[in-house]
This record gives C-alpha cells, structure tokens and sequence, in this order.
C-alpha cells in the first residue's frame, strides 16, 4: 500500500489574516473530494499518490479567488504554501498582471517594464528592470557622479476610484528583490490621494 504525499499550506488575507473556510484545490484533483476546507487557523491539507508538482488555487465566499500557484510540490518534506486571497471587492483592475499584458497599468521611467511568466503565483507577473542603455548625458555630471550611476527608475501606475468612506482599505504586493546593482534594489509604493475637479 503506497502512503499519500501531503501538500500543506495556509489560506490568508492581504493583511496576513488566516481565512477559515476557503476552499483549496489543485489540477490534477487531490484524492478524496479532491478539494480541502481550511481550519480556523487557515490551513490546509492535500493528499496525493505520486510526488511532483500541481496547480493550487484556493477561494472563499468573503474574498476573491487567488492566482494559481503553478508549482506547488507535492513530497515529503515540502514546505507548506501560502495562499493569498484577494478582496472580493477588490478595486485594482487586472491586479495580478493575469490579463498577461499592462493592461490597466501606464509604465513609466527609464527601464524597460514588461509582464513575465516568472511569477510566484498566477501565469504571469510583473518585472521592473532588465537590460537597458543608459541615457546619455551631454552636460557636466554634477558632483562626480556618472551617467551610469543613475538612478535608474521603472514605475507602472494606475488610477483607482475608491469609495468616499472606505473601510479599512488596503493595497499590499508580493515582490522579490532581485539586483546585482545596490542603487536598484529599492521597491516603493505610494498610495496618492487627490481630487477630481
């Protein structure tokens, strides 16, 4: 009799709460009801026959259904998943980059900004950086600084309508830092509140 592999994982909101009653499930289907409900404490487990790696997705009434995880693995030993639900209510549009295009998005800066299939969750995410040529400068750098030395700035934004009383509204992100440059290794976020006149 072959013993079933675990996938273990945990169900949590964008700020970091764990979601009990969501539903996880996988492509190929788990064994059983192929689907787990995650305990009060947002965990869960799958049980599969053969190692290997699955598509994870988990959803639950009160929030939004999260991008597939693409590779979660499925072995002794794995490290449990972390799932993240979006709100159900959620105002970004094509937040997780899953339309595969910038769509929504204005790109701005000085480095290249594309949608990759390298992503923690989801088909697609979205990369800041790359190989570019930096801009040449023809006057005087300033205080010994190079026209290399940037820094180099990549930003996509979008403009998004929030209700007039919002409760408890929330932006978070998943990012990896991943730079070889100190100067380009800095993520920012900025919410910005204006006015329609």
């Amino acid at each position: 009799m072959t013993t079933p592999l675990a996938l273990t994982g945990q169900v949590v909101d964008v700020r970091d709460r764990p979601v009990a009653l969501a539903i996880a499930s996988t492509t190929p289907l788990a064994l059983g009801p192929g689907t787990a409900t995650t305990g009060h404490d947002g965990r869960f487990v799958l049980y599969f026959v053969y190692s290997g790696t699955v598509e994870l997705v988990a959803t639950s009434p009160r929030h939004g259904t999260s991008a597939p995880i693409m590779n979660a693995a499925v072995s002794l030993g794995a490290d449990p998943v972390l799932v993240v639900l979006p709100p159900a209510d959620d105002a970004m549009a094509n937040g997780q980059f899953e339309s595969g295009s910038l769509m929504s998005w204005t790109a701005g800066g000085d480095v290249p900004v594309t949608v990759t299939r390298a992503s923690r969750s989801g088909y697609y995410a979205l990369q800041l950086g790359g190989p570019f040529t930096a801009p040449e400068v023809t006057a005087q750098p300033a205080f010994g600084k190079q026209a290399s030395d940037g820094p180099w700035i990549g930003s996509v934004e979008q403009v998004v309508e929030l209700p007039a009383a919002p409760v408890s509204p929330t932006l978070s992100l998943m990012y990896l830092v991943s730079s070889t440059v100190p100067l380009s290794n800095e993520l920012r976020a900025m919410v910005i509140s204006g006015e329609m006149w």
